[in-house]
């Protein structure tokens, strides 16, 4: 884990870098890379094929001198696997059993977000895709449950169809733990006011040690879901932060985090640490 800022110079040549997303021809090798159609096994010399080896040709019609050239194509490539995990990530979340397989094309890749530092800035991006229509509009609900985008969340409830709505309030599926994104629902029972209909579902396996919102900020910290932590924190006493703080740190710096799909990559769990 590195914590080391970000020079002037690498700023620099990210933010370069981060205009070459724009381009089709590296949006589209991207997109081509089916998660659910790949090798694990293969997976590296595939995505070495489909995407990086495409880099040089069209990072040298720029013109710049060889060692610029040189050092933005490593910069690219670092930050084309930043995207890639991006997109399987989010590919696997939007996924569910009321759904075909899902993949994401240029128009959704176009909407990717960067912070200074050249990371994908996964909250803006979120923001970017619920208020465009190149996603469905239970792709929007979900990604906004995911993000904790509250001003969205009712605006899109309102507009899913019926049997979404029914599979949203499912009762089996309010375990975070178990289903390790699951804020999808939750939040049907939060915009309606029924949040301690909420606690009722959960009292039984999050016990009464833990408030309803500290519960969902340790799973949330679980998961790396940052921009969520951040959110349910803030809910939170100043007593119960410091005991949720303790608890959740602890859970960081051990080895009881589970990589499993639909948990955020890892670089997100940095970002969790420094927060």
């Amino acid at each position: 884990m590195n914590y080391n800022p970000v020079s002037l110079k690498d700023m620099a040549i990210r933010r370069m870098a981060t205009v070459l997303f724009k381009e089709s021809t590296i949006l589209a090798s991207i997109s081509n890379m089916h998660t659910r159609s790949r090798s694990l096994i293969n997976y590296e010399a595939e995505w070495r094929e489909t995407v990086e080896d495409k880099l040089p040709e069209e990072i040298s019609k720029l013109g710049l001198p060889k060692s610029l050239t040189k050092l933005l194509i490593d910069t690219v490539k670092l930050m084309c696997r930043q995207v890639g995990k991006w997109k399987e990530f989010h590919e696997e979340y939007l996924q569910d059993s009321l759904d075909g397989d899902i993949y994401f094309d240029i128009a959704i890749l176009e909407k990717l977000c960067w912070t200074a530092a050249g990371a994908v800035d996964y909250g803006k991006t979120a923001k970017e895709l619920v208020r465009s229509d190149v996603i469905d509009t239970v792709k929007k609900f979900k990604l906004a449950c995911l993000y904790c985008l509250e001003d969205f969340i009712p605006l899109f409830w309102q507009e899913l169809p019926n049997k979404n709505k029914k599979y949203f309030c499912n009762q089996r599926y309010h375990r975070l733990e178990i289903r390790a994104l699951g804020l999808q629902f939750w939040w049907p029972y939060i915009i309606n006011g029924q949040e301690s209909k909420l606690e009722d579902l959960t009292r039984s396996y999050r016990g009464d040690q833990i408030t309803l919102h500290q519960y969902a900020f340790q799973c949330s910290v679980k998961r790396g879901n940052k921009i969520a932590a951040e959110y349910f924190f803030q809910k939170l006493t100043l007593d119960e932060k410091d005991a949720s703080l303790m608890s959740s740190t602890r859970v960081l710096l051990g080895s009881r985090i589970s990589y499993w799909y639909n948990v955020f990559p890892r670089e997100q769990f940095s970002e969790l640490l420094i927060y």
